[in-house]
């Protein structure tokens, strides 16, 4: 009787071990929004870069054809949004006074960091 009770409870246990699974569903891809503000964000982009007057700057390389394989910064940015699911905050970016902020846009910069250089660009 006790064998026949620790082969019923190896059974259940063995049972249970081999219908675990690894298995983890997929995430669905995340939302993005503000595709809309992609043109906006490429006006700014060149306002910027005109400003900045730094060819080589972080707001010139977004506009650099080589960097993107679509036409413009605008269909680069509508097309990784929608297709890709990849948020690029294009509100933030038409909305940035200054090329030095686009890593707060993109969440790269901190908090802190961004805090410091909206108000030094914010005069």
């Amino acid at each position: 009787m006790v064998n026949k009770a620790v082969l019923l409870m190896l059974a259940i246990m063995v049972g249970n071990i081999s219908c675990k699974s690894d298995y983890v569903p997929p995430k669905p891809p995340p939302v993005v929004t503000d595709t809309e503000m992609c043109g906006k964000a490429e006006e700014n982009l060149k306002v910027l870069v005109k400003q900045d007057k730094d060819p080589d700057g972080d707001c010139a390389y977004l506009l650099k054809p080589g960097v993107r394989t679509q036409d413009s910064f605008e269909l680069f940015c509508k097309n990784t949004q929608s297709e890709g699911g990849v948020f690029l905050n294009p509100r933030c970016i038409s909305e940035i006074k200054h090329c030095s902020l686009l890593d707060c846009c993109t969440q790269t910069k901190s908090d802190e960091e961004c805090k410091k250089l909206n108000d030094k660009w914010s005069k």
